[in-house]
């Protein structure tokens, strides 16, 4: 835990002051008690995550006031509203009634405001539970009770309303009451929170924060001996490694079972160990205590070869961009090689002991969702395994037989426009997909429902199926219709389904429909960057014609539909 004064030392570190990779993001923060130190936490959290905070003044305990002021010039990108209680109201005059009322007033200023401005993303603390010194224990569990239910109904309304909701409350009692708030602090500059209540709140807002400003990363890559269980498999056995049945063991049985709740919610897993991969077979098959399977990993590379080059394999194999990946490993050997020789791949410091390997991941913010999962989210290692098998099942036809492979794959695809249950997953990849993404526009789940408000969209959201199972929504193209001419603005499609002209298919097909309204000309963007170089040619190779170094125009009168129908098309 930090203290006030070590973090004002660490904010300003040259080393960290200098950095120019930070993304700066401007953040205000409107509490109803004084914010200059919670502030500091924040920007040194946020520093960690390679972001520079940029924190305009604001009065504490003015959230309405400020509200009523905000304009689009201040440039805000995100608003921290947060409402306290405790050590600040007179108990005998206070309703918590009447409080929560106040902030659930605030929501309906805030909603006003996203509106207003889609670009804003708001955090807001939830209610906090009653300090345990300011109640008779009868009107404490009483207003518990009341809180609990309030909480609930905030819950719902945030959600309604994408605002990012920070359970406060959760925050408090995980620290204890005692330890969250400082008498001292508040009655000499109205501070209200000690040290640890900082700590605990920056690096959870900083989290959010860092799912607001970057993509959640797709993969996790794990070492094995010390690292997934105590010990060396190749000198102890598979019943000799510690797992379960001991101390130790039990801390990696509890770090397994973490790791499979990443999985369970949508992250991919891979290993990359030195082993003998007989070895290692060996062990998740005798060994009952492991919780986690062998099956659970959608890559696996377990040989003798150096680790920066092997992971470069499992990004092929995944077809996910080397960003995506995050490697970790006990080993600071291997730890230094990752980073010198593929600086590409998120590299955790991993500590010595195996009771802060959970924290060191959860401190990265990489998998950090704040919003709940969708469905998609359940379903990557199903939809991984797919890849895989029509992977292998690809190296039955030589390389002249590509039409007779896609044939084969008996693939179909269904289309439909942008809904209300579609709506999240097609935020998501705009967000996170970058090698198939001719633009790569990122989106707020408010500033795309203000896109698709403001103009004439026509929408294509793409459902794919084969002969291996169901892919899901892998696909979208948003074009915006403008007189004789249409835009393409979103063109996108899963690293998961490349390569089998399913681009070319809802190209067609988004043309057929302008067709049928009449529309003469069709214009392609395409703004080059480092990930998706693969659609660079794409446009000329379909008819456009280059008319400035990004866009590309197809006149449709004079185009030829040419669907040679390896995948069936519907509608729903």
């Amino acid at each position: 835990m930090k203290s006030y004064n070590e973090i004002i030392e660490a904010n300003s570190n040259k080393i960290l002051k200098k950095n120019n990779n930070l993304k700066k993001k401007k953040i205000k923060f409107l509490l109803n008690f004084n914010t200059f130190q919670l502030e500091a936490y924040v920007e040194y959290y946020l520093k960690k995550k390679l972001i520079q905070a940029v924190l305009p003044k604001s009065e504490f305990d003015q959230i309405f006031q400020e509200l009523s002021v905000i304009k689009k010039k201040d440039n805000i990108d995100i608003l921290v509203i947060g409402n306290e209680f405790n050590l600040i109201y007179d108990i005998n005059n206070f309703s918590i009634k009447n409080f929560a009322k106040q902030i659930f007033t605030q929501i309906e200023l805030l909603k006003k405001l996203k509106n207003k401005f889609p670009k804003i993303e708001v955090i807001i603390f939830n209610i906090p539970e009653v300090y345990y010194q300011n109640f008779p224990n009868q009107k404490k569990q009483e207003n518990k009770n009341i809180i609990n239910k309030l909480n609930n109904e905030l819950k719902v309304s945030c959600e309604a309303s994408n605002i990012y909701l920070l359970d406060y409350n959760y925050l408090i009692t995980s620290v204890g009451q005692k330890n969250f708030y400082s008498f001292k602090n508040y009655y000499s500059s109205k501070s209200l929170l000690s040290d640890e209540g900082c700590n605990i709140i920056a690096s959870e807002i900083s989290k959010i924060v860092r799912s607001v400003t970057f993509p959640r990363k797709k993969c996790l890559v794990l070492d094995l001996d010390n690292t997934l269980w105590g010990g060396i498999l190749g000198e102890e056995g598979p019943e000799g490694i510690k797992i379960s049945n001991s101390f130790i063991g039990e801390k990696y049985l509890q770090f397994q079972k973490y790791i499979k709740s990443l999985s369970d919610n949508g992250v991919i897993l891979g290993i990359l160990s030195k082993n003998n991969f007989s070895d290692v077979k060996k062990c998740f098959s005798q060994n009952d205590n492991l919780f986690l399977k062998l099956s659970d990993f959608s890559s696996i590379r377990i040989n003798w070869e150096p680790k920066f080059k092997n992971i470069n394999e499992i990004a092929s194999e995944l077809n996910i961009h080397k960003n995506s990946i995050v490697f970790f490993d006990d080993s600071k050997f291997e730890r230094d090689q990752m980073k010198k020789f593929n600086p590409e791949i998120n590299v955790i410091d991993v500590p010595f002991s195996v009771e802060n390997y959970i924290d060191s991941i959860e401190e990265t913010a990489f998998f950090y969702s704040n919003k709940k999962f969708i469905t998609e989210d359940y379903k990557k290692k199903y939809q991984y395994d797919l890849v895989n098998k029509a992977k292998s099942y690809k190296l039955k036809f030589k390389d002249t037989d590509t039409m007779d492979y896609l044939k084969s794959l008996k693939m179909k695809i269904t289309l439909s426009k942008i809904n209300e249950k579609n709506f999240s997953r097609c935020v998501q990849m705009l967000n996170k997909t970058n090698q198939f993404n001719f633009t790569t526009t990122r989106y707020t789940e408010s500033t795309f429902a203000n896109y698709l408000k403001k103009n004439k969209i026509i929408s294509l959201v793409l459902k794919l199926e084969d002969k291996f199972g169901n892919h899901g929504i892998t696909g979208l193209i948003t074009a915006n219709i403008q007189k004789d001419k249409c835009i393409i603005d979103n063109f996108l499609l899963s690293c998961r389904i490349l390569g089998r002209n399913v681009e070319k298919i809802i190209i067609e097909e988004l043309i057929r429909k302008l067709k049928n309204l009449k529309v003469k000309n069709l214009i392609g963007v395409y703004k080059k960057n480092k990930k998706n170089i693969q659609c660079a040619n794409f446009y000329k190779n379909n008819g456009f014609s280059a008319i400035s170094k990004n866009e590309f125009l197809l006149n449709l009168q004079s185009y030829h539909l040419v669907n040679k129908k390896i995948i069936l098309v519907k509608y729903e």
